[in-house]
């Protein structure tokens, strides 16, 4: 079993930005932007809301998401 644990806000620990990165990455690769990521404040948040409300911000509907969800998971855990 494989277990992932990312905290974007530093409330937990400090991994020195890698899941914001990976966030990134994963959003650009598979939609072509990272919406307001720059500006979004992660804190108490899921990864999924996170995607969703970044993805909303761009104007990309959570339909087009849920049709890409598999695919951008797979590129943010493998980043």
């Amino acid at each position: 079993m494989r277990l992932v644990l990312f905290d974007l806000d530093g409330t937990l620990l400090t991994a020195g930005g890698i899941g914001r990165r990976s966030t990134r990455l994963a959003l650009e690769s598979v939609f072509g932007t990272s919406g307001n990521l720059d500006s979004f404040y992660p804190g108490g948040r899921t990864q999924e809301a996170i995607f969703l409300d970044t993805l909303a911000d761009a104007g990309i509907e959570e339909s087009i998401f849920l049709k890409k969800r598999d695919q951008l998971y797979q590129i943010f855990l493998d980043s």
